[in-house]
């Protein structure tokens, strides 16, 4: 568990582009929580598609 994710909920932000994460924090907060939204689904998706693999 990192420090990260113990003051903001960050599981795994050293994994996120930095780009991407430079991109994010420009961002006003209505947007960020679209764009967590819009993570949630494709993060869900993947979940489905790992457990819908033939075993």
């Amino acid at each position: 568990m990192s420090p990260n994710y113990l003051l903001n909920g960050a599981m795994h932000p050293e994994n996120i582009p930095l780009d991407i994460a430079a991109d994010i924090t420009k961002c006003k907060g209505e947007d960020i929580e679209v764009i967590a939204e819009i993570s949630k689904i494709y993060v869900e998706k993947a979940n489905k598609d790992v457990t819908s693999r033939p075993k």
